[in-house]
Formats: C-alpha cells, sequence, structure tokens
C-alpha cells in the first residue's frame, strides 16, 4: 500500500510539474532598436526644380539619421522611431540653389514569428511627417513649400540567417499621409501662387542590408534603401524657375546606410 501510495504521488508529481511547464509564462522580453546614418543622392525626380533642359537644378545630396527603440514581450512589441534628412543646395549657387530637409515620426505595435529559418516582424502604426522645400535667389529672396502629414503605415521586418554570424536583413513599408502644402515667401519675394492646401501623399520605403553579429543581441549592418514620398510639394518646372505653382511633385531618394542594432528580448 505504501508502495503504492508513493508511485501515485510521483505520478501527480511529475504530471504537476508537466502542466506547470505547459503554464510558464513567455521569455519577459526586453528593449530593441538601432540607429543608423544615411548618405542620399539627389532627388530623382525632377518636376521642382530651377531652370530647364541642361542648366535644370533640383537639390543636392543629403544626409540622413534615422533610429527606433521598443520593448518587446513575448511575440509583441510596441516602438517609436524616426528620420531626419537634411539636403543641400545644387550646383548653381550664383543665380539661384533649392534646399528640403524631412523628418518623420513612427508609432507602431509589432508582432515577431519565425518563418523557417527567418525572424520575421509585421507592424502597423502611425506615422507623422514633414518635407520643408525652400527656394533662394542671389538677392536673396525665399520662398518656402512646407508639407506636413499624418496617417497610418505597415511594415514588415526581416532576419534571414546566411551563416553564423552573417544574416540578410530586409525592411519595407508603405502608408499614406493626409496633410496640406503651405507656399510662403519673404517681403522679397512677390507671392502671386502661395497658397495653402490640402494634399494625400503615398509613401513607401525599403531598405536590403548585410548585417554581421558582433554579440547574440548587437549586430552591425550595411547596405541600400530607397523612399518614395508622393505629393509633399508643388511642381516648379518653367524656364527661370522662379515661376508659379504647377500642381504637386514628388521626391525619390535613395543611397547607402549603416545600422548598428541591438535586441536585449531574445
Amino acid at each position: 500500500m505504501k508502495s503504492t501510495i508513493l508511485g501515485a504521488a510521483a505520478v501527480l508529481a511529475l504530471s504537476g510539474a508537466a502542466f506547470a511547464a505547459d503554464l510558464e509564462p513567455a521569455p519577459a522580453g526586453g528593449v530593441f532598436g538601432y540607429v543608423s546614418g544615411s548618405y542620399f543622392f539627389e532627388d530623382a525626380i525632377q518636376d521642382w526644380r530651377l531652370f530647364s533642359d541642361t542648366e535644370k537644378e533640383s537639390f543636392g545630396d543629403g544626409y540622413g539619421l534615422q533610429g527606433r527603440l521598443g520593448y518587446r514581450w513575448s511575440e509583441w512589441d510596441f516602438a517609436i522611431g524616426g528620420q531626419y534628412a537634411d539636403f543641400g543646395a545644387g550646383n548653381r549657387s550664383d543665380t539661384g540653389d533649392l534646399r528640403a530637409d524631412n523628418l518623420y515620426a513612427d508609432a507602431q505595435a509589432g508582432y515577431n514569428f519565425m518563418w523557417g529559418e527567418t525572424a520575421a516582424r509585421t507592424a502597423f502604426g502611425v506615422r507623422y511627417a514633414e518635407w520643408n522645400n525652400d527656394v533662394h535667389d542671389s538677392n536673396g529672396a525665399r520662398i518656402k513649400h512646407d508639407f506636413w502629414g499624418v496617417g497610418p503605415r505597415v511594415e514588415i521586418n526581416t532576419d534571414t540567417p546566411l551563416s553564423e554570424n552573417l544574416s540578410l536583413l530586409f525592411d519595407g513599408g508603405v502608408g499614406v499621409l493626409f496633410g496640406k502644402i503651405k507656399t510662403d515667401a519673404n517681403s522679397d519675394w512677390n507671392c502671386n501662387e502661395c497658397s495653402d492646401e490640402n494634399t494625400t501623399s503615398f509613401n513607401a520605403d525599403a531598405k536590403l542590408a548585410l548585417g554581421w553579429a558582433m554579440t547574440p543581441g548587437v549586430k552591425l549592418a550595411a547596405g541600400y534603401q530607397v523612399q518614395y514620398w508622393g505629393n509633399v510639394n508643388v511642381a516648379t518646372t518653367d524656364s527661370t524657375g522662379f515661376g508659379d505653382n504647377e500642381g504637386k511633385s514628388d521626391h525619390l531618394i535613395h543611397g547607402p546606410f549603416g545600422m548598428i542594432s541591438f535586441d536585449l528580448s531574445r
């Protein structure tokens, strides 16, 4: 009888241990994020420019800084991030130049899962963005075309191992921004075409990079990125470069980037 009771107790103990294991909480999670520096080549879409033909000028190349910081628990996470980019003048500073800067801020909820050997993350959130587009002439006159917008965005991130330390990284996202383009000028500019118009902007971006794991939670990466921003500026394409607004124009920017990322949730 004693052995029977002990045997039954052992079975119950093992069953209880197995049940407790099934109910163990998911990993506590932790902080993740990245910091990235970018070089952007001159705008590839030139519906906004000074002069025309061989003398046409868009804004010059630019530099950007991007980042993200989030917290993950189990499969879910929440993150905030953003970008600031500044584009210098083109090559005709003797007569006038174009300048632009861009910033955006994201807030998103993400879901993490495995797809074979690939670690994947999908996210949905909201983005606020600005494009500040300035025209300067050599006499000090200045006109500004400033865009702002806010709207929903979806994103996917993947990390596919190629070897023990090397992996292929991909980030891509699309969104819609609802906002305005406001045109304003200083007193030296005859601002007959100054306006404040509602606009809807479609934006999409993608990154492809190779990442090298320095430690299990820290990775260095280098790659190339493309960003498309629709309807974030007026169009001014006449031969003088200082004429009337002619509808909307887009920006397409691209270039290499370097990144350091960390994930303390794994």
